[in-house]
């Protein structure tokens, strides 16, 4: 009898324990189900499918902030081409610069209306003058909204008879806060406080 009840225990001992093992295993599996799942569908939500001429293209979203500064840069490009490069054509200005507009807050059009006071935007448009500016280099500053920039390049004037390298320096400051991306101005930043800093002759030479 005491054989009997020994065996049973040790029965019940085995069936606990292999119940015990079962649990711990069905545990495992299911919390490796519960992370495959969740890492699928942290990789789908970075997949986005794009239509280019009809057909689907994948493209993957990444963090914002982490292209932060290459938007940037572009944005500050794109507005320096905008405003500074100006053929001698009053219709051709006026689109360039309303374009620039969209991308600066007032202090680029205070400018504009100083340039076209003091009678520039005039003497490029009867003295035939082609305008542009390369930038060289641009310093930002992503540590805190708005972002402080300040950029380096040359001017060009071409004018039938000679041509005069400038050098010239802007600064001022990025926001993104509030500011939507839109077909006018795609990377979503306005600038604010622009200035000229320095605008300096470097050469002329004959045509």
């Amino acid at each position: 009898m005491f054989k009997r009840f020994k065996s049973i225990e040790e029965g019940l001992r085995k069936v606990r324990l292999f119940a015990m093992v079962v649990t711990l295993g069905s545990l495992a599996i299911s919390g490796w189900v519960v992370f495959e799942a969740m890492r699928a569908v942290d990789k789908a939500n970075g997949r986005i499918y794009v239509l280019s001429n009809g057909k689907a293209m994948r493209a993957m979203a990444v963090d914002p902030q982490e292209n932060l500064p290459v938007e940037a840069r572009d944005h500050l490009r794109n507005f320096h081409h905008y405003f500074f490069d100006l053929s001698p054509d009053e219709k051709a200005i006026k689109v360039n610069l309303d374009r620039s507009f969209y991308l600066a807050d007032g202090s680029a059009k205070v400018l504009y209306d100083n340039l076209l006071e003091s009678g520039f935007i005039n003497g490029l448009i009867s003295g035939n003058i082609t305008q542009s500016v390369v930038l060289d280099s641009i310093w930002l500053d992503t540590d805190h909204e708005p972002y402080a920039f300040r950029c380096t390049g040359l001017q060009t004037l071409i004018r039938p008879t000679r041509l005069t390298t400038r050098s010239i320096v802007t600064r001022g400051f990025l926001r993104r806060t509030g500011v939507e991306r839109s077909d006018n101005n795609p990377h979503g930043f306005m600038i604010e406080r622009f200035e000229v800093e320095t605008n300096i002759e470097i050469k002329t030479i004959s045509r």
